[in-house]
């Protein structure tokens, strides 16, 4: 694994860990404790120190939070950007009244899944008005939300090793999976027809092309942002939840997102989660890191990706000597990784009316016992004794394990797996996987 290369460079890393805190200030911000702002500094050329400068603002003090005119004035500003690649997407600035007219004609608290200050505070902050290097534009975020900017860099990481949107140019940009984009249908149907065709008007590219009618990916962005909205979840215009295409184009949109996302959970504003899992309650941190990659609170899903993440920070994996260089290699079909190269207009276009609203849902039935139920994790990039081991852990089973040709870095790792994570089957359920080989 990744992580397991770096930690081989344990000396080296001390020696910058070292350099890095000696640039820290007064302050050394951490994961709990009261808001801390730290005062801006002239800019430099070296990475955040190990202790990053923003902490966590209690919740139930939302209301305090500074604005993003604010916090752009409290960035410690840096020439150091370990993504280069990001540069077109880091100074891209949506459209403010687009992304609030998106949001807008897709209300969140309808039927009461989720509390009215989703719509009433949350989301109106929402406008991405930021440009800058990607760890300036984590920083702003986590200013603007409260939360630490070392979590966001993690985060990023178990997301996306922190590009926003990675993609072949030679081959008619064509998104590099995981490096800004993922989730893929494993299916087509008409909602996901109508979810990707909305794609290909609102981004100017037709993902269909890729992955096959009604297919293509769910999540964009370096925090894997979910765009996809089943209309079982609640019915929205074109099957989406407006954060497309903001979240493709501009990392400020994104990271502001996460943090508006991540605050929302933070205060205990998630309506249906309550119904669901008693022990949801405000101002758990990882619980709503895990949370937002399982869509569960403590879940095997959410536990896995929280201790991913939490191994990420822990080591701080942006201060790797090897990390500027982490990224994935050419593709014998598609060619070498890049930036993209696609149109940026500075509006897209209006999104249609809303549909009536539809009756308030049922409430979501009470879930089988976890030591009953298979909730299926991801496993895909994993070596196969891990994803074997992985799955037993979540009470599901190895189904079929089919072997295609790879390139050399996939040997090995599983390439896809049916069905896809997150669903929840009876105990033991087979999960079928697709295995690199030689």
């Amino acid at each position: 694994m990744r992580l397991l290369v770096y930690l081989l460079t344990s000396a080296v890393v001390a020696i910058c860990a070292a350099a890095a805190a000696n640039q820290a200030a007064a302050t050394s911000p951490g994961l709990n404790g009261d808001a801390q702002l730290t005062q801006p500094r002239l800019p430099a050329d070296g990475p955040p120190p190990v202790d990053g400068y923003f902490s966590l603002v209690p919740a139930g003090q939302w209301s305090s939070l500074p604005s993003g005119s604010t916090c752009a004035g409290l960035v410690h500003r840096s020439s150091w950007e370990p993504r280069p690649d990001n540069t077109r997407r880091n100074n891209f600035v949506p459209d403010p009244q687009a992304v609030h007219a998106s949001f807008a004609v897709r209300p969140y608290s309808t039927g009461g899944a989720y509390d009215p200050h989703w719509d009433n505070w949350l989301l109106p902050r929402v406008d991405g008005q930021f440009t800058g290097t990607t760890d300036e534009i984590f920083q702003w975020a986590a200013c603007k939300w409260g939360i630490p900017d070392n979590v966001i860099r993690a985060a990023a990481y178990t997301e996306s090793t922190w590009y926003q949107y990675l993609v072949y140019p030679n081959y008619h940009n064509r998104c590099v999976s995981y490096y800004g984009c993922g989730d893929f249908f494993d299916n087509s149907s008409p909602d996901s027809v109508v979810y990707m065709d909305a794609l290909a008007r609102l981004g100017g590219y037709d993902y269909q092309q890729d992955y096959g009618a009604g297919l293509g990916p769910e999540t964009f962005s370096i925090l894997g942002i979910m765009s996809w909205q089943a209309p079982g979840w609640g019915q929205m215009p074109d099957n989406q939840n407006g954060t497309f295409p903001f979240s493709r184009n501009s990392t400020a949109f994104a990271a502001d997102y996460y943090g508006a996302a991540f605050r929302g959970c933070y205060e205990g504003w998630v309506t249906w989660l309550h119904a669901e899992n008693p022990n949801y309650v405000p101002g758990d941190l990882w619980g709503c890191v895990g949370y937002w990659y399982s869509g569960a609170w403590y879940d095997s899903g959410a536990n896995n990706y929280i201790a991913e993440t939490q191994g990420y920070l822990n080591n701080r994996i942006w201060l790797q000597p090897g990390f500027p260089n982490d990224r994935p290699g050419c593709h014998p079909t598609y060619g070498c990784p890049g930036p993209d190269t696609l149109p940026l207009p500075p509006q897209p276009p209006p999104p249609p009316p809303p549909p009536p609203p539809p009756p308030p849902p049922p409430p979501p039935p009470q879930p089988p016992p976890a030591a009953l139920a298979c909730r299926i994790p991801r496993v895909v990039g994993r070596p196969l004794g891990s994803a074997r081991a992985r799955l037993r852990a979540a009470h599901c089973s190895v189904g079929r394990v089919r072997k295609v040709r790879s390139r050399r870095a996939l040997r090995g790792r599983v390439l896809s797996q049916s069905p896809r994570a997150g669903m929840r089957k009876r105990r033991g359920y087979p999960v079928a996987l697709v295995v690199g080989r030689r």
